[in-house]
């Protein structure tokens, strides 16, 4: 069956953009079909089959594909570099000046949240925290921000005091001269990294190209990957284990 383009989403943080559209842009040449990045996060797209192939958090993609909304399947997942595995964790971050020196000194202070279903943000912390007998009670207020960047500036505007942020979106913006004033003061244990899905109904061979030229993406072929590796649903019980009802 002959394929003249494909589609896809992305509903990762700024960061992700340039590196998906080199991961884009290898899967292309491997497979030799055009593919249409669809603009903005857009998990409209993923609901309604329109994306044929996705990178999108893993709680997310699992919960529409569990709850029948996304008619995909999980198939391969990024190593970052850094990494040795496909994996990727959180840093709690607050300003410098707080003298936080870890989670269990934020007690009643306020926690900015990127979204309610981001696993990153909110849920991957949840669980951090239930680790050590812990819950996101532990916070006076908790403000939803809509982005990592967003709830990296309200903790640099006094809006917030500590938040959970992706460690490759916190890469990224203490690779710029934007933050300056707020540090590290704890680390997550790692979790399974955003994977790439791929819509089920495409042709089984371009499907299996696609997966293809996932796998077949190396050390020296994105900017900011390590490689690709295939993975499995059940890569990422973890998170479902503290999955929330969408909404």
């Amino acid at each position: 069956m002959h394929q003249h383009s494909l589609t896809a989403a992305n509903c990762l943080a700024e960061n992700s953009v340039p590196i998906f559209d080199r991961v884009l842009g290898r899967l292309a040449t491997a497979i030799g079909v055009e593919i249409v990045l669809l603009s903005g996060c857009n998990e409209t797209a993923m609901v309604a089959g329109e994306a044929d192939v996705a990178w999108a958090c893993g709680l997310l993609t699992r919960q529409l594909i569990t709850a029948g909304q996304m008619d995909a399947d999980i198939v391969a997942a990024p190593i970052f570099l850094g990494e040795s595995r496909p994996v990727y964790h959180s840093v709690i971050a607050a300003r410098r000046e707080s003298g936080f020196e870890s989670l269990s000194d934020c007690a009643g202070s306020r926690l900015a949240i990127n979204e309610t279903g981001s696993w990153s943000g909110h849920h991957g912390l949840a669980a951090h925290l239930g680790e050590s007998g812990h819950s996101l009670t532990m916070f006076g207020e908790v403000v939803e921000t809509g982005s990592h960047h967003r709830s990296v500036a309200a903790i640099e505007r006094g809006d917030a005091d500590v938040a959970a942020i992706d460690h490759t979106v916190w890469e990224h913006l203490v690779a710029t001269p934007d933050v300056t004033d707020l540090v590290v003061i704890e680390r997550t244990s790692d979790w399974p990294a955003p994977p790439f899905s791929i819509g089920r109904s495409l042709d089984v061979e371009i499907r299996e190209r696609v997966l293809e030229g996932l796998l077949g993406i190396g050390s020296d072929d994105v900017e900011g990957l390590a490689g690709v590796v295939q993975v499995s649903a059940g890569d990422y019980d973890l998170m479902r284990r503290d999955e929330q009802p969408a909404g």
